[in-house]
């Protein structure tokens, strides 16, 4: 569970991000799981070799993109990319200044929370997902089915989850409150 709040947005690890993770397994077996957000950091385009790691929230958009690094394991033993058919990461939004939408992308390489500078931030695959943010203290989801499915199918790329403001969208600002409950 994480936070968010910010210029465009802002995460801290205690309240709202839920990744559910819901698995095509047997009627008797796990049918949702819980991701568990073990790294998050955001970086700043305007303090380059600043690291924000260790900040209580995550700042998206204005210049800034977010990281977050989620651990699986908590899927039943077994598990496979076929098994999982949805996966779904919901963020807490408290406010929007300047409607628009979100990228999310997977991270494609290393980079560490307590680390992490907008100089030596990872790399980035295209945007796997966009998602409209317009409207102050609601919920969006994203689908994050095909990362997860790679992660399972390679673990050692899960490097975790990119957040920015959309390049269609690049003005877009959202906050969100830290210790909101999904």
């Amino acid at each position: 569970m994480t936070n968010w709040r910010g210029s465009v947005l802002r995460h801290g690890l205690k309240a709202a991000i839920a990744l559910a993770l819901i698995a095509g397994l047997a009627p008797k077996q796990i049918r949702a799981a819980a991701g568990v957000p073990v790294g998050d950091a955001h970086v700043d385009a305007t303090n380059t070799t600043q690291n924000f790691g260790s900040a209580p929230a995550l700042s998206v958009g204005n210049g800034n993109l977010a990281f977050l690094q989620l651990d699986i394991s908590s899927l039943p033993p077994g598990t496979t990319a076929d098994n999982i058919t949805k996966v779904t990461l919901i963020l807490y939004v408290n406010q929007v200044p300047a409607a628009g939408a979100l990228d999310f992308a997977q991270v494609t390489s290393a980079w560490t929370e307590g680390t992490v500078t907008f100089a030596t931030q990872p790399t980035i695959s295209s945007p796997m997902s966009t998602v409209a943010v317009g409207s102050p203290q609601s919920f969006i989801s994203v689908d994050v089915t095909p990362m997860v499915q790679q992660w399972l199918l390679n673990p050692q790329i899960n490097f975790g989850i990119s957040i920015s403001a959309s390049a269609g969208s690049p003005g877009t600002a959202a906050r969100a409150q830290p210790d909101q409950p999904v």
